[in-house]
C-alpha cells in the first residue's frame, strides 16, 4: 500500500500554512514517520478526540475533514460511505495509510476494546457514592466534586437522588 511519508528529516519543524489544493495542504501537515511505530503524525489541527482535521475549502461549503480519511483518498483508495477508516495502530493522529483499513463501526469498537483504548463509563462503588454524598453534605459544590472524581454534575445529581446503580465494592 502507498505511504505518504514526505518528511524523513529528523530536524523537521512544523509547517507554515500554505495555499493550494486539499491534497497539497494535506501533505504539508504530515510529520516525519516515527522510526519505532511507523506512524506519520498529523501536525495541524486536531479535534477533541485527537483525530487530525483539515478544512475542505469547497466553493459550496467549508467544513473540517478527518485527516486520516483524506490520507486514504490521497493514496488513491476508495472511501465506502457505509464503512469507517480504522487505525490499526490505535493512534488517532496517525495518517500513515499502511496503518489504516476500512471496517464497520462494530469492527472499530471491537478493535478499540481489544487494544484497551476505548474508555467505557466509570463504574462507581458504594464507597464512591458515599464519598459524593459526604462531600456535598459538607457544602462542596456538585460541579467541584464532579471535576474531582471525573464525571458530570448530572451524574452527581443521580448519586444524590439514589438513582445510580453502583458496582459491588
Amino acid at each position: 500500500m502507498p505511504t505518504l511519508d514526505n518528511h524523513q528529516s529528523t530536524d523537521y519543524t512544523k509547517p507554515k500554512r500554505i495555499q493550494g489544493s486539499l491534497f497539497e495542504r494535506f501533505k504539508n501537515y504530515c510529520g516525519p514517520q516515527d522510526s519505532v511505530t511507523g506512524c506519520i503524525p498529523w501536525l495541524a489541527s486536531k479535534n477533541a478526540k485527537g483525530y487530525g482535521q483539515i478544512m475542505n475549502d469547497s466553493e459550496n461549503f467549508r467544513r473540517p475533514l478527518l485527516a486520516h480519511r483524506v490520507a486514504w483518498q490521497a493514496a488513491g483508495l476508495t472511501l465506502r460511505k457505509d464503512l469507517e477508516i480504522l487505525h490499526t495502530c490505535n493512534n488517532p493522529a496517525c495518517v500513515n495509510v499502511e496503518h489504516l483499513e476500512q471496517g464497520t463501526h462494530k469492527d472499530n469498537i471491537r478493535g478499540a476494546s481489544i487494544a484497551g483504548t476505548m474508555k467505557g463509563p466509570r463504574k462507581f462503588t458504594k464507597d464512591d457514592c458515599l464519598y459524593v454524598k459526604r462531600e456535598v453534605g459538607k457544602g462542596r459544590m456538585q460541579k467541584e466534586v464532579a471535576q474531582e472524581i471525573g464525571c458530570s454534575p448530572a451524574l452527581i445529581t443521580k448519586i444524590l437522588k439514589g438513582q445510580l446503580k453502583y458496582a459491588n465494592s
